[in-house]
């Protein structure tokens, strides 16, 4: 049975929470503010949505929630005892939550989970909630170390590096001599950003390129004085095509060059009468996907995790001549 709380529920409700705080903690260097916490709930009983799940007239889950703006319900704490999880308890929570949300007018509900909570993230994924913001931290001895050390690194890279210009920039077709170079540039790029490091070392086949793109000329790589620093890879579909692949040696980032690389795709599909490209972006190369043209078209799951589908429109300018 799921019940709204009352107020001689505190104890309750608290204890609830207490047991969700120690099962899913916050970071280990946020300030404790239990004691403010818990004066939010006594707050939120008839307030806010404060909801007790019972079997056999026992507590086993609990559900707090309020608003945000005109649309938006905010589930603060989602939590179901051991002892009955696996019975549906928390799906059943979260419906009275959205309907007592919808009888307030609103049509969207947010929640957060902490990163190394998987299996809650999972559930939540299952039910439909998609990623909408993600939140960093870091400690700040150790980035300011990091940027110090950012910062010699590129001096150290300078010689390889001042003349990434359009100019020296050349754009060719890859060949099956430039496997060693594509595969080198493909494991480090993939490797290069720590959110998705611990799984594809994991999955070592997915650290493996493939000869057949080449093979079917498919890639496009991006040189510097014959030393490869890019390429991206596109499969055409009835009129669109796809970009598998666009990476970029993470010693030669923001030059351009993967701007470069998703400009001449365009030009390759207008010179195949194609209407659009389409890719599926990981959450840290979204920003990129977004400052060249591409629109969002919803979340996709991946083999690693959500992704976002994108697409641009190849301009009809170029697609009529």
């Amino acid at each position: 049975m799921i019940r709204d709380a009352r107020g001689d529920d505190l104890a309750t409700v608290v204890e609830l929470w207490r047991e969700f705080e120690a099962e899913a903690p916050e970071p280990a260097w946020r300030d404790d503010e239990a004691e403010v916490r818990q004066r939010e709930l006594e707050r939120a009983i008839g307030t806010d949505i404060v909801l007790l799940a019972e079997q056999d007239a026992r507590p086993v889950g609990l559900a707090v929630a309020d608003t945000k703006g005109e649309r938006v319900g905010f589930l603060h704490i989602l939590y179901v005892r051991p002892s009955a999880r696996q019975l549906g308890v928390a799906a059943a929570l979260v419906r009275a939550t959205v309907d007592r949300l919808r009888a307030q007018g609103r049509d969207m509900l947010e929640l957060e989970v902490v990163a190394s909570n998987e299996r809650a993230r999972s559930v939540c994924e299952r039910w439909g909630f998609e990623p909408a913001e993600i939140t960093l931290a870091a400690d700040i001895d150790t980035l300011v170390e990091r940027l110090m050390s950012n910062e010699g690194r590129r001096e150290d890279q300078h010689s390889v590096t001042k003349d990434l210009s359009a100019s020296h920039l050349g754009l060719r077709f890859a060949e099956i001599a430039d496997l060693p170079a594509l595969s080198d540039v493909f494991r480090r790029a993939s490797l290069s950003n720590e959110g998705d490091r611990a799984s594809l070392l994991a999955h070592p086949d997915a650290l493996e390129f493939s000869a057949r793109a080449v093979d079917e000329g498919r890639v496009r790589v991006a040189a510097i004085e014959n030393r490869i620093v890019g390429f991206a890879t596109m499969v055409v579909t009835d009129q669109s095509g796809e970009l598998d692949d666009l990476f970029v040696d993470p010693d030669c980032r923001r030059r351009g060059i993967a701007t470069a690389l998703v400009l001449d795709a365009l030009d390759r599909a207008a010179d195949q009468q194609l209407t659009r490209i389409e890719v599926t972006a990981n959450p840290h190369a979204l920003a990129f996907y977004e400052s060249v043209g591409f629109v969002s078209d919803g979340m996709r799951q991946t083999r690693f995790g959500p992704g976002n589908r994108m697409h641009i429109n190849v301009p009809p300018s170029s697609r009529s001549g």
